[in-house]
């Protein structure tokens, strides 16, 4: 039992480490995902008379 846990816990914590680095990665990575499809709209609506033209 004690083995167990000592064996278990190790496991557990390194899945939260990269759970951890998963939610920074996921952070820092996630606005380029987000915002570069709206990013060329503007610029592929300007010359066919969009907002900006």
């Amino acid at each position: 039992m004690i083995t167990g846990l000592h064996l278990a816990f190790p496991a557990f914590a390194f899945h939260l480490h990269l759970l951890q680095i998963g939610i920074s990665v996921d952070v820092q990575f996630r606005p380029a995902v987000v915002f570069s499809p709206y990013e060329p709209r503007p610029a592929l609506s300007g010359p066919r008379g969009g907002p900006t033209g």
